[in-house]
């Protein structure tokens, strides 16, 4: 999907929190800010997709500030978070019903979405996650398409797993682990992002979080937000090529998964909390949600 006329200043207004809370200057703060909306002034008729908008702003921070790693140690404690509560909801899945149990953990997968520093702050502490977390899950899918994703789990051979979040990287473990039982002869690849971005979770987050136990972790690409087209590594443009289940984690991932569903072969399953009221009317909706969707669904004669 492509920028709104609301992105803008949701654009600005997150820059400057986070000049703010890096200890900025006011005079430095608004010149960096002013260096950004001079950015997305120059862009904005080239109607892009809004994460294109976001990583040109905190690219520039990093530029300014020289500081290509903002907020190490809140990244740090999202993960170790995430895994301390990723195994207790894992421990706590449902047994003996292959649909309740798939289902449980994508909803905490969902859950887990919403450890987007851009939203949720970045001091996070364990208790706030944990309630947040819960108050999250317990709304349930606004979309819930999890069904036909427990035939196209069974049925798959090559699944490529799109991640989004720091911390929520744990939870997504846990489905793929899932998956795997579902599909023993399955193989997944996990996509992350080669460098930081935001809360974007990393090849480094990948491997912090033991994902290397569940799948094969490649990077998608650089600094981008979410997963971009133009700055794909070779790696990601093969496993989106030899894929024929891919999961598509988070708000920033599905804009891009939205505009270009034509060039991902595989069925895209698209699970998310929508994190603003652009991309929630979008999907049909005048409130935040949880989303487990189909954009390019699976063949019923396949599974």
């Amino acid at each position: 999907m492509r920028r709104d006329p609301a992105c803008e200043p949701c654009v600005l207004d997150d820059l400057s929190a986070v000049l703010e809370l890096l200890g900025t200057v006011p005079a430095q703060r608004l010149a960096i800010v002013g260096q950004a909306r001079a950015q997305l002034a120059a862009t904005w008729s080239k109607n892009r997709i809004p994460g294109e908008h976001i990583a040109d702003a905190h690219r520039l921070l990093k530029r300014a500030l020289g500081l290509p790693h903002p907020f190490r140690e809140a990244r740090q404690r999202a993960n170790q978070v995430g895994l301390e509560l990723a195994a207790q909801a894992a421990r706590d899945a449902p047994a003996g019903d292959d649909r309740a149990r798939l289902g449980w953990l994508v909803r905490w997968a969902i859950s887990g979405n919403l450890l987007d520093f851009r939203i949720c702050g970045y001091d996070l502490d364990a208790a706030t996650v944990a309630r947040l977390l819960r108050q999250t899950f317990d709304e349930g899918l606004a979309i819930d398409e999890v069904d036909r994703l427990l035939e196209a789990a069974r049925g798959a051979r090559e699944i490529l797993y799109i991640h989004d979040n720091v911390g929520e990287v744990a939870f997504d473990k846990e489905l793929i682990r899932e998956l795997l039982r579902l599909a023993p002869g399955a193989r997944v690849t996990s996509a992350l992002r080669g460098d930081v971005m935001t809360s974007d979770a990393t090849v480094d987050d990948g491997r912090a979080v033991g994902l290397a136990e569940v799948a094969q972790i490649i990077a998608s690409g650089p600094d981008t937000l979410g997963i971009s087209f133009a700055e794909m590594t070779d790696q990601m443009r093969a496993a989106i090529a030899r894929a024929d289940l891919v999961i598509s984690k988070g708000q920033a991932n599905f804009y891009v998964m939205d505009e270009r569903p034509r060039e991902v072969p595989a069925p895209i399953m698209c699970l998310l909390r929508t994190k603003c009221m652009v991309v929630s009317r979008h999907l049909g909706f005048d409130r935040i949600v949880n989303v487990a969707k189909w954009l390019t669904p699976p063949p019923a004669s396949l599974y």
